[in-house]
């Protein structure tokens, strides 16, 4: 029997379960979002977790948020970021990011950035895709 690789077993395995991902948007605050507790998988983006507390994966870009909100101590699911600066401080998961807004699903870990520095609010990546979920259709 082979193993995974490291970083594969450090994500949860959501194979098979949809992914509900809530951004920070106007319309987050008026969508009904505690209907999606227990049903579907969650990945919170920024200060969306304070509409889903309950979600399982909290996803900041930049170590300013992080610090900011002292690495959102009372999230209790999984926080990720790319900085490794904000990961180290914060004990959080450090993914990286790949260049050009598209969807991509390996390797795990990494995810899509629509900037070509990286920069905020264009990760493009399939975060639910890390964990192997798919999307509502």
């Amino acid at each position: 029997m082979t193993s995974k690789p490291e970083v594969e077993r450090e994500w949860p395995d959501w194979s098979g379960q949809t992914a509900l991902i809530v951004g920070t948007g106007p319309s987050a605050s008026q969508a009904p979002l505690y209907l999606a507790e227990g049903v579907f998988r969650c990945i919170v983006i920024k200060s969306a977790y304070e509409l889903a507390p309950w979600a399982d994966v909290l996803y900041g870009l930049d170590r300013g948020w992080w610090i900011a909100r002292r690495g959102a101590y009372k999230f209790k699911g999984l926080k990720v970021t790319p900085s490794p600066q904000a990961a180290r401080v914060f004990g959080l998961r450090q993914v990286k990011l790949k260049i050009g807004a598209r969807i991509i699903r390996e390797p795990i870990g990494k995810l899509g950035c629509g900037l070509r520095d990286g920069g905020e609010g264009r990760t493009a990546g399939d975060p639910g895709g890390r964990c192997g979920a798919g999307g509502g259709r």
